[in-house]
């Protein structure tokens, strides 16, 4: 999915989070304000790549202008400490519900919210309303059934992780996975900090080496998605020689939606938080989703209908 006018000023409020972080003063915040929209809004190549790279390059301006690698990293380990000491709590409501298999994917796309693109600036999220979130989440369960079929034939899964808190959820939904279905599992993050993002040292923290082989994609760059052939071999063999990939979060799903090939075995799992993707998917704001993308066809009709909505 390639950038889309919505898309401008969703990256400029991240950036201002960013920049306020950074604890620059009126004159130099302003001067780096005008420089993102002046050196990085402003290419030729603006509308040819996606929000993903763009924010990617607006993050690296951040980072040359106040010399701050990982603007986002205070928020993200707030919000961290909140999420992990909730987890026996999820754990808990999983295992008493009717469908645990069904709550647990619930729970791992709801979480996907946790999103510096969404939040206003620094702000955190209030994990108290996960639960009744979750009960009320509207989420299409014939789609649900398709990635229940696969996960049920599948001997090796691999999970491309997004936001750092989110990927407390997705361990969750690996520990509940292999209750059911006996698999292998494996778990890509982040290279580098990159907007709250999982990385590495995140994923060891929480113990997702535990339940999963965890690797990082190997993008050089602060990129908050998934462009195959920017990772590493490593992550992309898994990708590729996997039996299921689950792709979190709408980053990844705007750079490998435009890859320009068939990946039936891929299920993307995220929420339905713009316009733009309320546009792709027609589905209203604060939805789940899970997409599965058989055709390059199907991927090429859908960007026209989004063409045709804007």
């Amino acid at each position: 999915m390639l950038v889309a006018e919505d898309c401008i000023p969703c990256i400029l409020k991240m950036a201002i989070g960013g920049l306020r972080s950074s604890k620059l003063d009126a004159n130099l915040m302003r001067k780096a304000l005008m420089g993102i929209m002046e050196k990085i809004m402003s290419t030729d190549d603006v509308w040819e790549i996606t929000s993903a790279e763009l924010v990617e390059r607006a993050l690296l301006f951040i980072k040359n202008f106040t010399g701050i690698t990982d603007p986002f990293l205070e928020t993200k380990q707030k919000t961290n400490a909140t999420a992990m000491a909730l987890m026996a709590h999820f754990r808990n409501y999983i295992k008493s519900s009717r469908d645990p298999l069904f709550t647990s994917t619930k729970l791992s796309i709801i979480a996907n919210v946790i999103d510096n693109m969404v939040l206003d600036g620094n702000s955190q999220y209030h994990f108290d309303k996960i639960i009744s979130d979750v009960e009320s989440l509207p989420l299409d369960y014939g789609t649900y059934e398709k990635f229940l079929d696969k996960l049920s034939t599948s001997k090796s899964i691999v999970i491309i992780g997004d936001n750092s808190a989110e990927s407390l959820f997705d361990m969750l939904l690996i520990e509940t996975i292999k209750k059911y279905f006996p698999v292998e599992a494996s778990y890509i993050v982040r290279h580098e900090p990159t907007l709250n993002d999982v990385t590495l040292d995140d994923a060891l923290n929480f113990g997702l080496n535990q339940v999963a082989n965890v690797i990082t994609n190997g993008i050089i760059g602060p990129l908050p998605g998934t462009i195959l052939r920017r990772c590493s071999a490593e992550a992309r063999n898994l990708f590729w020689n996997s039996d299921m990939v689950i792709v979190k979060g709408g980053g990844s799903f705007e750079t490998l939606s435009e890859e320009k090939i068939a990946m039936p075995h891929v299920f993307f799992l995220l929420m339905c938080k713009c316009k733009v993707h309320m546009s792709f998917f027609n589905k209203p704001i604060g939805e789940g989703i899970i997409w599965r993308r058989d055709s390059y066809e199907l991927r090429e009709h859908q960007k026209q209908v989004q063409r045709n909505s804007l």
